[in-house]
């Protein structure tokens, strides 16, 4: 299955969460469903992958939020972005 491909402007930037953010259903993911990797492309162009996060990241919750949301991280450093929240709602 192909890494899906979102553009920055379906993401909303939450600065209490310091994180872009999504429903599943605006990114056209089946509730219940979760991505474990993609990408976001600016509108310069550039394409950034994001991952779920791992035990070892400060922002990993062992429950997973009981399916309410999921947070992925760069995998590449970002100065700007810590994270990326997907909810499920």
């Amino acid at each position: 299955m192909a890494t899906p491909v979102y553009q920055l402007r379906d993401f909303s930037y939450s600065k209490s969460m310091k994180s872009l953010c999504a429903d599943l259903s605006d990114l056209n993911v089946p509730v219940g469903k979760y991505l474990d990797r993609f990408q976001i492309e600016s509108p310069t162009g550039k394409i950034i992958t994001f991952a779920q996060l791992t035990p070892d990241h400060p922002k990993y919750d062992e429950d997973g939020w009981d399916g309410e949301m999921r947070v992925y991280a760069p995998t590449e450093y970002l100065a700007t972005l810590e994270t990326v929240t997907i909810i499920n709602s």
